[in-house]
Formats: C-alpha cells, sequence, structure tokens
C-alpha cells in the first residue's frame, strides 16, 4: 500500500497554509507509525477544511485499508483517483482494497492498469496472478504469473497455483517441471504432499492425487487428507470408500 504526498493548496478557509502542511504532515507521520486513528483524524480534518485533493483522500483511504476496513477505503481511493487518473500508486491501492473485498475480477483490472505503468512491478504482477487463479481465468493469469517464478521459485502456494494453472492450460511439461519444484522447494513433508494431492484433484488426475494424499497422512492424521481422498473415491463412483474416509476426517476433528 503506498501513500501519496505533494504540496496541498490553501483551502477557502481562514487557515494559515503553514496549518495546512503541519496537519498533513503529522498525519503522513501517523500513517507511516502505524497510528491509524491519529492519522484518520487528521486526514479526515483536511477534507472538513476544504483541502479536497488526491493525496488527502489517497491517504486516508490507504489508512481505512490498513484498519480493515477496505468498503471505506474504496470511496475515499476513487475520489483520489478521479483528481490523479494517472497515479499508478492509487491504481494499485485501489486493486488492494478490492481483492481484500474479494472482488478479484475488479481487482484484476486494477493490476492491470499499474502493469501497463510498470511491466516490472513485481506486487502487482503477483497479484494479479492470484486474481486469475481465484476466478478461475487461467490464460490471462498465466500471462502475469509465469515470469515470477525464478525470484518467486520457493513461494510454495505462488508454485501450487501456477502448476494449477499450466495444467489447466494443457501445458503438462511446464506443470510437472513446476510440481518438481513444489516438491524441491516444500521438501518431503505431509503439507507438500497435501498441497500435490490437491493440485492433481483440481486437474483431475485422481491417480495422482490419492497417491499424493496417501502419503500426506502416512505419519498421522493431518487436516483434509481424509476429506481429499474422500472426494477422490467419489468421483471413481467409490461410495462407500468415500463414506469410510469423511467418517474418519469428522473423527480426526472431534479427537
Amino acid at each position: 500500500m503506498l501513500a501519496v504526498s505533494c504540496c496541498l493548496p490553501v483551502p477557502a478557509q481562514s487557515i494559515r497554509p503553514n496549518e495546512i502542511q503541519a496537519i498533513f504532515a503529522h498525519g503522513e507521520k501517523a500513517l507511516a507509525d502505524k497510528q491509524y486513528p491519529a492519522a484518520r483524524e487528521d486526514f479526515s480534518r483536511l477534507l472538513h477544511l476544504g483541502v479536497h485533493t488526491a493525496p488527502v483522500y489517497s491517504n486516508l483511504g490507504v489508512v481505512y485499508l490498513r484498519s480493515g476496513r477496505p468498503d471505506e477505503a474504496i470511496k475515499m481511493l476513487e475520489s483520489a483517483e478521479r483528481l490523479a487518473p494517472t497515479v499508478a500508486g492509487i491504481r494499485l491501492n485501489l486493486g488492494l482494497a478490492y481483492f481484500r473485498e474479494r472482488e478479484f475480477k475488479v481487482a484484476s483490472r486494477y493490476f492491470g492498469e499499474v502493469l501497463s505503468l510498470d511491466p516490472n512491478h513485481v506486487q502487482a504482477r503477483y497479484l494479479q496472478g492470484i486474481c486469475g487463479f481465484m476466478i478461475d481465468d487461467f490464460q490471462p493469469r498465466s500471462i502475469p504469473f509465469s515470469p515470477l517464478f525464478a525470484q518467486e521459485a520457493n513461494d510454495l502456494e505462488y508454485l501450487f497455483m501456477l502448476g494449477i494453472s499450466d495444467g489447466m492450460l494443457k501445458r503438462t511439461e511446464e506443470s510437472q517441471q513446476v510440481f518438481a519444484q513444489l516438491v524441491k522447494a516444500g521438501g518431503d513433508t505431509p503439507h507438500l504432499h497435501l498441497l500435490l494431492g490437491k493440485a492433481y484433484l483440481a486437474l483431475g488426475d485422481l491417480d495422482a492425487a490419492d497417491g499424493e494424499l496417501v502419503k500426506a497422512g502416512k505419519d498421522g492424521p493431518l487436516p483434509y487428507a481424509h476429506y481429499y481422498r474422500g472426494i477422490v473415491a467419489q468421483r471413481h463412483g467409490r461410495i462407500d470408500r468415500a463414506a469410510e474416509e469423511f467418517a474418519q476426517e469428522s473423527s480426526a476433528r472431534t479427537r
């Protein structure tokens, strides 16, 4: 999340320019120090004084975003965008706000706009990839996500999403390479095998999914391992086996 800073115009009210600058500077420092109530008070005060500028709206939007109030952040950031439509930081923060609201399609559009201004913006590229994954929009998703492979090669969640996306695009060789890196980065751990099991299940490779899920539970009950094995059995048409797996999952959770 980026704060926006610049010189502020003097409002019509009878308040001296240095007072406006002092309030704004105090709000910026409070925001940097994570003193969000104080920062909100300063930037809200400036709006009440008639200082309706992009930096004020943008910083107030960031305050709301960091305070877990994305709906209010969106209102402030959209006001900032109308006043400063070419500032990439405002678009990034709008993308983050919509991302927090799980409005992934809208968020993806904003991250794409950031990338059009700065193709090397790693955060926007990563988040746009996640948005595509979340809405099953795999073709556009592979465009922002794949170039990050070298620097995100140890990020298990990234590799998980990229491997599934490549598989959905029938890029079998690429998908296998990504899953091989997932094993290398994650090690021979139950959590890693659970991730791979979920990935193969998403791709419809039921035998590979079951094999990984067996490995996930070999050292004892792992949350969701029996559940996903139940899904595999269900899709194979083995209803009795599915019921047994679901029962084991329920039993493990009530111990």
